[in-house]
């Protein structure tokens, strides 16, 4: 079922950018937590900086701690952005929060999508240029973001 899944949106998305795609199927998504400092409670431009990198170290830990404490069984992948509090990737993983339907990655020559299976056809919820590792399953954006789809 996945691989005719994935055959499907790739015939779709090769008809539609006019170039050939590649299709990976993660199943469904849950967003991760935004750590991103809301305007109206500002700690401070020195105390946001420190947070901030605080913050950019540990998520990794954070992530490996899952791999290791997690018993091996079927959970949904999760989206943690990381990075710039303006970047790509906090947008990207917004945009996924409430889909509850089977994401996918589609990647073209130029561009990238995160799409959602649907019936007739799959919905773009997030599209744009990044880059696309499979191992770890991550994108990464110039702006020094990054969206990793870890297992949770």
């Amino acid at each position: 079922m996945g691989q005719e899944l994935e055959a499907r949106v790739e015939q779709y998305f090769a008809g539609d950018w006019q170039e050939p795609v590649r299709v990976v199927l993660l199943g469904r998504v849950k967003a991760g937590r935004d750590r991103r400092k809301r305007a109206d409670r500002s700690l401070g431009c020195v105390a946001e900086t420190v947070l901030e990198i605080l913050a950019n170290l540990a998520w990794p830990f954070m992530v490996l701690w899952e791999f290791v404490t997690v018993p091996k069984r079927r959970r949904k992948p999760v989206a943690v952005p990381s990075g710039p509090a303006r970047g790509q990737a906090f947008e990207a993983a917004s945009m996924l929060k409430g889909r509850s339907g089977e994401i996918a990655v589609v990647r073209g020559a130029e561009r990238v999508a995160l799409v959602e299976m649907g019936d007739p056809v799959p919905v773009v919820v997030w599209q744009g240029t990044a880059q696309w590792s499979p191992s770890p399953a991550c994108l990464y954006w110039e702006d020094g973001s990054m969206l990793m789809l870890a297992p949770r």
